[in-house]
């Protein structure tokens, strides 16, 4: 006999035990452990599926959670025990909280906490083996709790979702839609979304039965080998996304190339430097090329909690992250489905890459009816029962009308059922909680009790609700934020803890992939809107509150920005985020204590350049007015020399032209040489033409025409008209030249030009 047995990772030892046990006492049987024998896990897995028909019996192993695994495995075991009688399905549950699955209160379950000792290991092999095992009355309702407290149903959880069909009916309608769009659930918090999303339309999808009893989409014949995944926005939505796809590619949630490859794809977003269709196609290709594993039919993405976008997101990461979903709606092997607050839907419509694309699907809160169906559904399923027909109406009353009425149903309900478990008769009763019949005061009297049976623990629950667990926005409204418990101290986690026991339930945790691990948040945003001592510790702390969100806003814009200088805080902002570091520097994140610091030494540095700049230029105005000084007694010197030399230029060609005009005899003419030499030694030009004219015509001098050259080519090399018309002249008459027309055309043009 071959036998498939499932379990969940921590229940390893149980299963290695109940395998050799097994194995020892049915001759010829062989234990299938499908995480050691499947090369790999993959929900939508015909291997999967021909793994398990292979078998001869299925046992699955319900621990206190079901493993990842495991819901897959059981729907394919339950759809073959369906179909095929003869075909043992074996249920064993292991531990006294064992969670819910579908179908369990239908079929024959066995309890051990240790299956592998007598007399329980009898009783597995006779379920095995077909034959009768002496008969218990089946008390479901001793093992699991179907209501979740403030936590939302999920797809193990659909046999206890009641009252959301017609909308589950709606959302797959559209998922069926020819166009590609996304199915958006618009909502109050508190009312179901994300019940919706799990256990309505995920469940819906793996049975492919429709709730409201209408024939199946052919478009969706192949849902069962969906993928589905889920993120939240978070601050860092696309690392969100990423991560959510390497759920398809590893697993083996601890392998470190896991991370790697996040990292590797986020910065590949980032830079624009490839598209969500990108990774879509890497994902089949590494199915198929890789694993050798039939890929999945199409991509189901779950945002859930989509107001993350603009409560905790800035625009730099929300805006690259709403184009990648958008654009890679052209690929029909990728789905969207996505839950947002009705109070942020205005920040929705702004958001256009999203906005255009959307299904929209209103979830309304629940009437009274509809209440009374999500209390009552889950009781009759498990065979528990209302110790009177007027019990459910009375709880149903004290819940209508208040903002989140059914997370605080589902929170009242559920220590209501641990309380009749305790008791052992499978009756709720309302003496149990009598004195709360105000479901909503039930959470926050809960919350207000804890701090008074842990009195020391007031101001570190102060600190931890208001600096960790919430972020407020400008306009007041404080919105719930999830800490990893890296950015915790260990005083800090163990409130965690003790927050989050069963008994209080005021705080959840989890375990998140990658590099951060364990986180906490505030279980429902109900306690934010609801608490009255947590409303004004808010209160009190708002204004620093409100700063605090803007400055975590801004430095993850500087970071996007790759730390560009330019994105520090400036301005009226940096002032107060200097004040605030100064007198509340232990309630920054440390990464954002930095960023301010970054900030203040930049607007140090430019102030710092400034004042050298300053200083600088004032040392240049001053030489600057020392070098004014002395150019303007320079140019003084130069005005004054050249009117000199013009007067002393008009002097010499007045002295010469009216010795000339009057006396008109080289005698007289010869009287000027000596005037002329001292205004040539100067540099006058007109003296140097003149004493040219002297050589050149043999005047108080012997005529020499090579010396007359001298003086008319220093005084043209000044630009003196009268040296260029006797140059020209000689070149025309030949004297002391070689006759050269050319030559003495070209200086009688420049004579002219003068």
């Amino acid at each position: 006999m071959r036998i498939f047995l499932s379990y969940h990772t921590p229940d390893s030892r149980i299963a290695d035990a109940l395998k050799t046990a097994i194995e020892a006492k049915l001759e010829g049987s062989e234990v299938f452990v499908a995480h050691r024998d499947l090369r790999y896990g993959a929900p939508w897995q015909p291997q999967l599926s021909a793994s398990i028909a292979s078998a001869d019996a299925f046992i699955i192993l319900l621990g206190s959670k079901v493993g990842r695994w495991q819901l897959p495995e059981y729907y394919a075991a339950h759809n073959r025990a369906v179909m095929q009688p003869e075909f043992r399905l074996v249920p064993v549950l292991t531990a006294d909280d064992a969670p819910a699955l579908p179908f369990l209160s239908s079929i024959h379950y066995l309890q051990a906490a240790d299956p592998a000792r007598e007399p329980h290991l009898s009783e597995i092999v006779a379920a095995l083996k077909g034959e009768t095992v002496a008969a218990k009355e089946q008390q479901l309702w001793l093992n699991v709790n179907p209501y979740r407290g403030l936590e939302s149903l999920r797809e193990e959880d659909a046999d206890f979702f009641f009252g959301r069909e017609q909308e589950t009916a709606a959302a797959l309608n559209l998922l069926a839609s020819p166009v590609n769009g996304i199915v958006t659930l618009i909502g109050n918090s508190g009312v179901g979304k994300s019940s919706l999303v799990e256990a309505g339309v995920f469940a819906a999808l793996r049975r492919q039965v429709m709730p409201t009893g209408t024939p199946w989409p052919s478009a969706l014949s192949e849902s069962r080998e969906w993928a589905t995944i889920t993120m939240r926005p978070g601050d860092d939505p696309i690392q969100a996304l990423v991560a959510a796809f390497m759920d398809l590619w590893f697993g083996d949630m601890t392998d470190p190339d896991r991370i790697a490859r996040r990292n590797r794809w986020a910065k590949l977003f980032r830079d624009g430097e490839a598209q969500l269709r990108d990774i879509i196609q890497a994902t089949f290709d590494r199915f198929e090329k890789e694993l050798a594993l039939p890929a999945p039919r199409r991509i189901l993405l779950n945002i859930n909690q989509a107001e993350e976008l603009y409560s905790l997101a800035s625009e730099a990461a929300r805006e690259p992250f709403s184009k990648l979903v958008a654009q890679a709606l052209t690929d029909r092997r990728f789905a969207v489905i996505a839950s947002i607050r009705s109070d942020y839907y205005g920040y929705h419509q702004a958001n256009a890459p999203l906005f255009e694309h959307m299904h929209r699907l209103d979830v309304r809160p629940f009437r009274v009816e509809g209440l009374k169906r999500v209390i009552t559904g889950p009781a009759g399923v498990l065979g528990a029962s209302f110790e009177s027909g007027e019990l459910a109406d009375f709880i149903v009353r004290g819940a209508a009308g208040q903002a989140g009425a059914l997370p605080l149903l589902a929170f009242y309900m559920t220590d209501l059922w641990e309380r009749m478990q305790k008791r052992g008769d499978g009756v709720l009763r309302l003496a149990d909680k009598a004195e709360m019949v105000d479901v909503g005061r039930a959470f926050t009297t809960q919350a207000d009790r804890f701090l008074a049976e842990h009195p020391a623990d007031i101001d570190a629950a102060k600190r931890l609700f208001t600096l960790k667990l919430a972020r407020v926005h400008e306009e007041g409204k404080a919105v719930r934020r999830r800490v990893v418990r890296a950015k915790l101290d260990a005083a800090e986690w163990k409130l965690i803890e003790a927050l989050s026991e069963p008994r209080w339930r005021l705080v959840t945790t989890g375990e998140d992939d990658g590099a951060e691990g364990a986180y906490a948040e505030v279980a429902h945003e109900v306690l934010l809107q609801s608490w009255g001592t947590l409303a004004a510790w808010l209160e009190g702390e708002r204004e620093f509150l409100a700063f605090k969100g803007r400055a975590e806003h801004a430095r993850a814009r500087w970071v996007e920005a790759k730390r560009d200088k330019r994105a520090l805080l400036l301005g009226l902002d940096l002032v107060q985020a200097e004040q605030w570091l100064a007198t509340r520097e232990r309630d920054f994140d440390a990464d954002d204590a930095a960023f301010i610091r970054e900030s203040v030494a930049a607007r140090d540095a430019r102030a710092a350049a400034t004042a050298l700049f300053r200083r600088r230029a004032q040392q240049i105005n001053a030489l600057a007015a020392i070098a004014m000084t002395i150019l303007s007694a320079f140019a003084i010197w130069e005005w004054r020399e050249a009117n000199r030399r013009e007067q002393e230029t008009a002097e010499v060609s007045a002295n010469f032209l009216r010795t000339f005009l009057r006396q008109g005899n080289k005698e007289a003419l010869a009287s000027t040489k000596p005037s002329l030499e001292r205004g040539a030694g100067k540099g006058n030009e007109k003296a140097m033409a003149y004493l040219g004219v002297l050589y050149q015509n043999g005047i108080g001098v012997p005529q020499d025409y090579a010396k007359a050259r001298e003086w008319f080519e220093q005084a043209a090399a000044k630009e003196d008209a009268t040296a260029m018309w006797y140059l020209g002249a000689q070149y025309s008459a030949g004297n002391g030249v070689a006759k050269d027309y050319a030559k003495a055309r070209g200086w009688w043009e420049k004579a002219a030009v003068k």
